[in-house]
């Protein structure tokens, strides 16, 4: 087994996740079996209760785990399918660490972060880099530690690494992504010097160095970093800001940062396996260079001041741009905005997505945004919340009190409820009648989707929206679907979700 190792310095949020997907991404396209694991040191043991101002996406794993918007990135990169173990954090940690302790299993030793946390983070990284994540056993695991270096938190993490990599040389390589300030255009490197310092003060010295700008850095400067940092410049590899995130491994491509990744560890392109392997990385990331049909798609959305809350929305809307040949241009609209706003947003939409979320706020707007949907025939697909919202519309015209038990601050028994709260369902099932409302689905039998909600429609409820309201006021409506699953985290380049082709294959038109 060999690893790769990704750490950030200077700032968070520079892409160590985009990083670590094309790298791995490049490898696989040699042959290589690839996994991938994200480590983060917050406490939190998963992303399941963090908010999405704070932290983004929660993205949903087959097993239902709750976990980091990275692992979405590998997954649809890599074509891979994670579990719950290649998730790490600080949290999951300490609380198996304490719950072993408590079981007796340390044999009344003391228990300290070193070696009992370190030597718990260490097998973990070991057992997990073995997990067949679908192609069978890996040959290469890429690990991201998330947050910066030389941050408190994670230091029993970097130091974990560190005696791994001092156990086993040959079997890793370091990659340290940092960034190159742009002052009056002009890349300044002491930042990357001083990050390249704190990683090692730890005892870790990177093999590569992806520098993030705005600008192409010079030849001197990239110089100064490798003299500095004591990495040869042919190892400094050159990240300069894309208009799309599939040109990441076409820029790391062609300065052949696989090519070098695998001498360092020692593997060479003969020994590799070489069945149905791409000759070059264009033949999967062969992004079109422009469109000549343009849609705006409208997402009403409750944390749209917070882009990355709809990650993967944005990639299944990419991968299905990309399958009919059209360009969709996002426009974010905040469902509690004042109404002239909203329609002046909603006016310039050739469909509209209403995604998933949680609470009362903003869902009127969103219930008063499905029916405009409806009345003026623009494609729509709701998404978890955004079914919720469209089967109240649709059960409306039968009984116009009907409501969510979410959407209610103080329950009222004379209000029928069409959605009552519940267990949380969570990770791979298998649809059902029950999961669409409107007038298109999938025309499979026995798919499974990813879900993610705690809300559920109440029994019976189903055959009024469905089977009679539907047929009654949308046979008309060229789309106006909505699923309670999250079809978006299925989608991948390559294999898009047919949900989202279908909205713009109509949108198109």
């Amino acid at each position: 087994m060999k690893y790769i190792v990704v750490t950030g310095g200077v700032i968070s949020g520079l892409g160590k996740g985009i990083t670590a997907s094309s790298i791995g991404l490049l490898l696989k396209n040699l042959g290589l079996r690839v996994t991938a694991i994200k480590i983060d040191p917050y406490f939190n043991v998963d992303a399941g209760l963090m908010s999405p101002y704070e932290h983004g996406e929660v993205y949903v794993l087959e097993d239902g785990t709750e976990t980091d918007l990275d692992l979405g990135n590998y997954e649809r990169f890599l074509g891979i399918k994670l579990t719950k173990n290649h998730s790490i954090t600080s949290g999951r940690i300490f609380w198996e660490v304490i719950n072993a302790e408590r079981g007796g299993r340390y044999l009344g030793k003391t228990v300290q972060i070193m070696p009992h946390v370190t030597d718990h983070i260490k097998g973990s990284i070991k057992n997990t880099a073995l997990i067949d994540v679908g192609n069978g056993t890996p040959d290469v695991c890429i690990i991201e530690v998330g947050g910066t270096v030389g941050d408190m938190e994670g230091a029993h993490f970097t130091e974990s690494i560190r005696q791994l990599m001092y156990e086993d040389p040959k079997s890793w390589c370091s990659v340290h992504v940092s960034l190159l300030v742009d002052i009056g255009g002009e890349c300044k490197t002491k930042p990357t010097q001083n990050s390249i310092r704190e990683l090692r003060k730890v005892g870790i010295t990177p093999d590569f160095i992806v520098c993030r700008s705005k600008s192409e850095p010079s030849r001197q400067e990239l110089d100064k970093i490798g003299l500095m940092c004591q990495v040869s410049v042919d190892n400094i590899i050159k990240a300069v800001n894309v208009e799309s995130i599939y040109k990441v491994p076409e820029k790391f491509y062609e300065q052949k940062i696989h090519d070098k990744i695998i001498s360092k560890l020692g593997m060479f392109p003969e020994l590799l396996r070489k069945e149905d392997v791409p000759e070059t990385i264009q033949s999967i990331f062969n992004v079109p260079p422009q469109f000549t049909t343009s849609v705006n798609i409208g997402i009403v959305g409750k944390y749209t001041t917070q882009v990355d809350s709809y990650l993967s929305v944005i990639r299944a809307i990419d991968h299905a741009s990309f399958s009919v040949g059209v360009r969709a241009n996002p426009i974010w609209i905040e469902a509690s905005l004042d109404t002239k706003e909203l329609m002046i947003k909603l006016n310039c939409c050739d469909a509209v997505i209403i995604p998933g979320g949680f609470g009362i706020r903003g869902t009127q707007d969103m219930i008063e945004i499905a029916e405009w949907t409806l009345r003026n025939k623009v494609p729509t697909l709701g998404i978890c919340l955004g079914f919720q919202i469209m089967s109240i519309v649709m059960a409306r015209f039968m009984t116009p009190t009907v409501i969510s038990e979410e959407f209610m601050v103080n329950r009222d028994p004379s209000l029928p409820l069409l959605f009552t709260k519940g267990d949380m369902k969570v990770g791979s099932h298998k649809i059902s009648d029950q999961d669409f409302v409107g007038n298109w689905r999938q025309d499979k039998e026995d798919v499974t989707e990813r879900f993610r909600h705690r809300y559920h429609i109440v029994n019976n409820a189903d055959k009024i929206v469905y089977n009679k309201v539907s047929n009654a006021f949308i046979s008309q409506h060229p789309l106006w679907f909505g699923v309670q699953f999250h079809p978006e985290f299925n989608s991948a380049w390559g294999a898009p979700s047919p949900y989202f082709v279908e909205l713009l294959k109509i949108a198109k038109k």
